[in-house]
Formats: C-alpha cells, structure tokens, sequence
C-alpha cells in the first residue's frame, strides 16, 4: 500500500517511506514543516534573552504550536530549550521567594502581614513545598523568633527539678568554660655553693625570680543548660551551676558563647554554643524574662 505524505497527501518517494519518521512527509512539506519550526524557535528565544519564561510567554509558545500544526516530534530540538528554559525560570522563581523571605526576615521579625505575603507569593509562583524545603529552617526559626518577642515563650518539660512557679523555656548542650591560672617565675637563679669544710657547703645569692601569674581559658565540663523564668542552670557531668536570675548583674553574647555574671563572681564563667541561631533565641528570652522581674 502507497503511502502518502500526511501534510499534502502526495504519495511518497522511495527515501521517503525508509527514514524512520512518526509522521511522513514529502521534501516540499517538510521544508514547509522546517520554517514553521525555525518560526516557533525564533519566536523562543526571543522570550528567553531574559532567561525566564512567564505565563503569558507559555501560552503563547502553546497557542503557536497549535495555529502552525506542529507536533511534539517536530519540536523535539526545541523542547530541550524549552526545558531549559523553563529550568532557569523555575530557579529565579525560587530566589525571588528566597529574597522575599530575606527581606521579611532581616528584623528577625515575622508579621502576620509578612507572612501572608509570602504564602502569596509561594502561590503566586506555584511553588510546590519540596522546591523551597530549603528554606524552611530559616523560616521555623523566623516564626519562633517573632513568637518569643510576641511574649509567647515555649515552655519544655526539663530533665531538672522545677521550683513552685517556675517553667523551663530553653535547653541546649553546651561545654562550661573556666578562667584557670597558672603562676611561673622568670630571671631566677639557683646561686653560688662555697665549701667551708668537708661536706658542708654554704650557698650563696640564689633567688625564684619574678612571679608571674598566667590566665587561660579551658572547657572543663560538657552538660546541659536550661533557662528557666527563674534560673540559668548548667547540669553537667562533673559539677552543677546556678544563677538565679534576680541576681544576675551582666549578660553576654559572643558568636558562640553565652556569659553570665552575678554579684560577687570572682571568675568569670562562659557557656559554649556554637549555634548563633539557639545563642539570638536565649538572649531574647532572656529580655522577655527580666522584664517581667
């Protein structure tokens, strides 16, 4: 059975019918057929110079591959631009969220404005939830941050015993650091023995030289601390601290310690914690706390 061209209907030739082709059509067709792609691909990359596909450029990609005829096996060249494309388009539709929730966040403060805004946006993009799972940690921590300056504080059931009152709000494993010394002599000399008689010698001139103190820093227990609306209690497995906070005179954060100082310490004492987020989070319970003293 002759086939035939299935643009024009034209019976085919021989070279024709042998190439492995989904839709058949003769030479004059399908030059016909390869200026309607070169249009639909023309008209592609003029919508990708800025990288990113819209909606409106979608439908129109649709719309024209429709009114020319063309079927997935004549776009196949350009649907891995159009995949492409459409790659960069889904990653700056990411960072635009990304950036909205920068920005929503750079107070550490997340209003309930701020927040349907960027569920507006996260809808307005389409983004599904494993797209921007990434995120998602900053944003926890965001909400948690806005709740304790809200003054809602979580309250933990603590591995401690808790006071009448008195309700545990952080806990996290830190190392105890200590202020240690270390005291050494300089310039010292052992002096001169002089013998006066057999098997007595007398010495003479001989001195420790300057003393001097060393101070350093060391971990000298890992544990848990808890802040309490109460206390600060470091349980660790070698000793046990507490500072009581009506009695606290100093509170400081470092980039990855916390210090507290009360009346009368004479050493100082430091908390280590290498997460800046948990260190932001105590020190604004902590504000919440006092103020309520």
């Amino acid at each position: 059975m002759a086939q035939k061209c299935a643009d024009c209907g034209k019976e085919l030739s021989f070279w024709s019918k042998i190439f492995p082709s989904d839709r058949k059509l003769c030479p004059a067709c399908k030059n016909i057929n390869k200026e309607k792609v070169e249009q639909f691909i023309s008209r592609l990359n003029e919508f990708g110079l800025d990288r990113y596909l819209d909606f409106q450029e979608e439908q129109e990609l649709v719309e024209l591959q429709q009114s020319l005829g063309l079927t997935a096996e004549d776009l196949r060249e350009a649907q891995r631009k159009l995949t492409n494309l459409r790659r960069l388009t889904r990653n700056a539709d990411i960072a635009r969220y990304e950036e909205k929730l920068g920005q929503v966040g750079e107070d550490g403060y997340l209003s309930p404005q701020e927040e349907y805004e960027l569920n507006e946006l996260k809808e307005q993009l389409s983004l599904a939830d494993d797209e921007i799972s990434h995120t998602y940690g900053k944003l926890t921590r965001l909400k948690r941050l806005s709740a304790i300056k809200d003054g809602h504080l979580p309250v933990l059931a603590a591995d401690i015993l808790l006071k009448k009152g008195e309700q545990c709000h952080y806990e996290i494993s830190t190392d105890l650091i200590e202020e240690k010394s270390r005291t050494r002599y300089v310039g010292g000399s052992k002096g001169v023995s002089f013998r006066i008689a057999k098997g007595v010698y007398y010495r003479v001139g001989g001195f420790k030289g300057e003393r001097i103190v060393d101070t350093f820093k060391e971990v000298t227990d890992s544990g848990t601390l808890y802040i309490t609306n109460k206390r600060v209690v470091f349980v660790g497995a070698k000793k046990n601290v507490t500072y009581q906070l009506n009695k606290v005179v100093n509170f400081t954060k470092y980039p990855d310690a916390l210090q507290f100082q009360k009346e009368n310490e004479s050493k100082p004492r430091y908390f280590l914690i290498k997460d800046q987020d948990a260190i932001d989070e105590i020190g604004l319970i902590l504000s919440q706390i006092v103020s309520d003293l």
